[in-house]
C-alpha cells in the first residue's frame, strides 16, 4: 500500500510497544493491558486471515479482558462494601460518580456478598454463575455440572450436582490438548 494508507500510530503488530511514538511513554496501565491482549494471543489460536482478521481478533480478546475486569471489579466492590467502604469511597477509587457506580453494580454486589457470606459448598459454582455466566453454562452444556431445582429454608433454589468423573476426564483431556486450543470468553 502507498504511504497514504500506512498506519502511523502505535500498532497492535508492534507486540507491546513502550511508547505512543516520538518517545511519549505509555502509562503503566496501558502497557499492562497491551501485554494482557498479547498474552491472550499465546493462549488462543491466531486467525488465519490477514491483518484485518488479526485486528478483529485482538478486539475480541480485549472484550474478553473487559468482561473479566468487570467481574473482578464486582468482586472488589463486594469485598470493599462488606468491609465498610461506602459507595462514595468506591466511586472515587473507580473515578466515576457514586450514582453511576451504584446503578451499574449494586444488585450484583449484593448478590456476590450474599454468595460469599453463605456457608454453602456450592459457593464457587454460584460465583462462577454470577460473574462468568457463559463459562457456567458451558460447564452445564458439556455435562460437568447439573443444576437441579430444590427447596432450602422454604425457598426455591438451584442445587448443583458436580459430575466428578466427567470433570476428571475433562481435566485430563485439557492437559493433553495442544497449547492454544479454545478459550471461552464471558
Amino acid at each position: 500500500m502507498g504511504e497514504r494508507y500506512r498506519w502511523k500510530g502505535p500498532s497492535h503488530f508492534d507486540a507491546t510497544p513502550e511508547t505512543f511514538g516520538d518517545g511519549l511513554k505509555l502509562a503503566p496501565a496501558v502497557r499492562a493491558l497491551r501485554e494482557a491482549v498479547n498474552k491472550l494471543r499465546e493462549l488462543v489460536p491466531r486467525p488465519v486471515g490477514g491483518q484485518v482478521d488479526e485486528l478483529l481478533d485482538a478486539l475480541a480478546r480485549l472484550t474478553a479482558i473487559e468482561k473479566a475486569v468487570a467481574a473482578e471489579r464486582t468482586l472488589l466492590l463486594a469485598e470493599a462494601n462488606y468491609h465498610g467502604a461506602t459507595w462514595e469511597q468506591m466511586a472515587h477509587a473507580c473515578g466515576v460518580r457514586r450514582q453511576s457506580l451504584h446503578k451499574r453494580y449494586a444488585e450484583r454486589v449484593t448478590r456476590v456478598i450474599g454468595i460469599c457470606s453463605d456457608s454453602n459448598s456450592e459457593k464457587p459454582l454460584r460465583l462462577i454463575m454470577e460473574l462468568y455466566p457463559k463459562t457456567f453454562y458451558r460447564l452445564v452444556e458439556v455435562g460437568l455440572i447439573n443444576p437441579e431445582p430444590s427447596r432450602a429454608d422454604g425457598r426455591r433454589r438451584l442445587a448443583f450436582r458436580r459430575h466428578t468423573h466427567a470433570i476428571d476426564v475433562a481435566l485430563a483431556q485439557q492437559q493433553e490438548a495442544p497449547k492454544g486450543s479454545s478459550v471461552d470468553s464471558d
